[in-house]
């Protein structure tokens, strides 16, 4: 993808949700969503804030956002702390075991220098893997209207 058509888009989604702020905060999913686009976007900043918008207005939050946000500790500048990430992170595996949560928390653990917790959530990632368990719970929101016809719609630029 284009990088400036890709910041394009990220913009006018940022952009969107200013000129109808009433409409954007209906569902917590749309700053979920734009988090993900700033991550593409290398804008860790503007990713926390939105994956922390999204935390604060969602009731509770699903484990899937737990993980967004304890992400955002494992980058350049990072806005929260290992700690942090590991409390949320396990919070998330708490309720709901996933491969992304636990490859999650053995990054963390790696990055702290604690082999004994690694080597625990290495175990039950192993486990996870041979039992193909992958996905956890989406949290983007649902854009399309129910009616899609199978397979989706196609794009007119493909």
């Amino acid at each position: 993808m284009d990088d400036e058509l890709r910041d394009y888009a990220a913009e006018l989604l940022d952009e969107i949700r200013f000129i109808y702020p009433k409409e954007w905060s209906t569902d917590w999913r749309n700053d979920v969503f734009l988090g993900d686009v700033f991550l593409l976007t290398r804008k860790y900043d503007e990713q926390y804030a939105a994956y922390k918008r999204a935390y604060d207005n969602a009731n509770p939050p699903p484990p899937s956002l737990l993980l967004c946000l304890a992400s955002c500790y494992d980058t350049f500048n990072p806005l929260i702390t290992a700690d942090e990430a590991e409390k949320l992170t396990l919070k998330a595996l708490g309720k709901e075991l996933s491969l992304s949560g636990v490859e999650l928390i053995r990054s963390i653990y790696k990055s702290k220098n604690d082999q004994n917790k690694f080597d625990y959530w290495d175990k039950i990632y192993q486990e996870l893997k041979e039992k193909n368990i992958h996905k956890s719970e989406g949290v983007w929101p649902n854009m399309l209207p129910k009616d899609v016809p199978p397979g989706g719609y196609s794009s007119p630029c493909s």
